[in-house]
């Protein structure tokens, strides 16, 4: 396996992919705390287990 050297145009992709992918990341996690927030505790309180 011989080293190849990455051209500074692909780490840049590359940062900006895993930019992206973190923003999406911290957004579905405030969905996701959003939806367990409002949805969990209603169906919890339907089913009678407080």
């Amino acid at each position: 396996m011989s080293h190849t050297t990455v051209c500074p145009e692909v780490l840049t992709m590359a940062v900006g992919d895993l930019q992206r992918i973190g923003t999406a990341v911290r957004m579905r996690a405030a969905l996701v705390d959003d939806w367990f927030v409002t949805i969990v505790p209603a169906s919890a309180e339907s089913c009678g287990e407080t």
